[in-house]
């Protein structure tokens, strides 16, 4: 999921969200909300830990790593 930060020292209200976040703090938003947000000013910070995982000739997102298999 992505993660909108507040690099800022003062609570913001995004409209996008509807809710305040806190200074140097960050909220999960959905990935519909970050497409909506501007980055382009600086204030906001869209961060995503999703990562790519490849099984055989499948390639699937993930929010965190497979889990491990046992055999």
């Amino acid at each position: 999921m992505p993660t909108l930060n507040n690099p800022t020292d003062q609570d913001l209200y995004s409209p996008v969200i509807g809710e305040i976040v806190p200074a140097c703090g960050s909220v999960e938003i959905s990935d519909k909300q970050a497409e909506q947000v501007n980055t382009v000013s600086g204030v906001w910070v869209v961060t995503s830990s999703r990562i790519t995982a490849k099984r055989g000739s499948k390639v699937a997102e993930q929010s965190a790593a497979p889990p491990m298999e046992t055999r």
